[in-house]
């Protein structure tokens, strides 16, 4: 985490995550990767899970405030790294 934030998104050290990280720990988003449907896009295409792991991939976590902050944040990475996001 930098000075200026108090979380810190990157992909994820388990295949096909994103991990979400702030004062209170780290979340995993898992995705699913694809070539962009529309042939004039070369961008690729992330199709991001909404459901929340714990930091080692281990276990599940419930819905909360948290995680729907975490996976807008999550989701907003993916964004500015140049990938088109669909909702799984």
């Amino acid at each position: 985490m930098n000075a200026t934030e108090d979380f810190k998104v990157s992909f994820g050290r388990i295949g096909r995550t994103l991990c979400y990280e702030d004062k209170e720990g780290a979340l995993l988003f898992c995705f699913e990767a694809a070539p962009s449907t529309d042939p004039a896009k070369k961008k690729w295409t992330i199709f991001l899970g909404n459901r929340a792991l714990s930091g080692d991939g281990k276990e599940m976590i419930p819905a909360s405030a948290r995680i729907e902050t975490a996976f807008v944040r999550a989701k907003n990475y993916l964004i500015t790294c140049g990938y088109e996001v669909e909702l799984e």
